[in-house]
This record gives C-alpha cells, sequence and structure tokens, in this order.
C-alpha cells in the first residue's frame, strides 16, 4: 500500500489518499454548502478505469491516544 498526505493549505483541506492494486481510498476533510463545520468523506476511486466507484460521508471523533 503506498500513501500520502497533503494539505493545501486551506482550512480543513487535509487528504490522505491509499492506493491498492484496482482502487484507491482517498479521504478529505471538506465543508459542505450551508455548514460550519468540517465533514470526513471517503471516495473509492478506480484508476484503471478512470472513474469513482463510491462515496461516503465519515462519522468522525477526535482523541488523544496513549
Amino acid at each position: 500500500m503506498r500513501y500520502c498526505r497533503c494539505s493545501s493549505g486551506k482550512k480543513y483541506s487535509i487528504n490522505f489518499t491509499a492506493r491498492f492494486a484496482d482502487y484507491e481510498l482517498g479521504f478529505q476533510m471538506i465543508v459542505f454548502d450551508g455548514d460550519t463545520k468540517p465533514s470526513m468523506t471517503l471516495s473509492k476511486y478506480d484508476f484503471k478505469n478512470n472513474r469513482f466507484l463510491e462515496h461516503y460521508k465519515c462519522d468522525v471523533e477526535t482523541g488523544n491516544i496513549e
């Protein structure tokens, strides 16, 4: 599995991508129109056929790892 984490410098613009043999999973923190808080989304992308397969809005809970 290859991955990268990047930030475009915009508020709440954090991306994480995990690439597998046939597809990749992309996680993004975005603010939807009308919302004030960011939401995490997950997109499953078939890069061999150049199309998105599925999109999800994720429940996010922050915490400390001890």
